[in-house]
């Protein structure tokens, strides 16, 4: 069951980091083609690669600190949210502070916004996607019988917890007394 989880979390992981890339495809199909008669002058794609380049990095920093790619905070009731929500938060104001102090190219206000809001939906449908994902394994697979060391109040805890937690779903098998502990 660990190694499953594992295998949730790099997969996760990957389609994270790859959401820039689909936020961007999509905020330049809106900008440059749906509404290509808004424009201005002609835009070089070629200078949209490297936004798109520190786009991904700063993202995939900001995920990791955030827990967005986290499996055991898949499930909390508002932490998936406002890591999403903090992730395009610190990723676009990097962003927008490159665009501001990089002169010699000019980039898209509305593809940047557009492409901020895509960011935004898709990693939040990501993480509703990989919540069914896991909680369809979890009804298929079996539960991991734990056996806890100790009974004493914190192995209590322990087990309680355990037993709580949807990822990886646990069934507590005993415990085991150590001396000196009340049974």
């Amino acid at each position: 069951m660990f190694r499953t989880v594992n295998l949730y979390r790099f997969y996760m992981r990957v389609t994270c980091n790859l959401l820039p890339l689909f936020a961007f495809a999509i905020a330049a199909y809106l900008r440059f083609v749906w509404v290509r008669s808004f424009a201005t002058y002609e835009y070089d794609p070629s200078d949209y690669f490297g936004l798109l380049l520190l786009a991904t990095v700063v993202w995939a920093v900001a995920t990791d600190h955030y827990n967005v790619t986290s499996v055991e905070k898949l499930f909390a009731e508002n932490a998936g949210v406002q890591g999403v929500f903090a992730a395009c938060t610190v990723t676009y104001m990097v962003l927008l502070a490159a665009v501001f102090f990089y002169h010699s190219l000019s980039f898209s206000r509305v593809f940047i916004a557009i492409s901020g809001v895509a960011l935004l939906l898709l990693a939040l449908l990501m993480r509703v996607i990989f919540r069914i994902l896991v909680s369809r394994g979890i009804e298929r697979g079996h539960a991991t019988r734990v056996l806890i060391i100790g009974a004493d109040s914190f192995a209590r805890r322990t087990a309680a917890r355990l037993s709580h937690t949807p990822v990886p779903r646990c069934q507590i098998a005993g415990f085991v007394r150590l001396p000196g502990q009340p049974a």
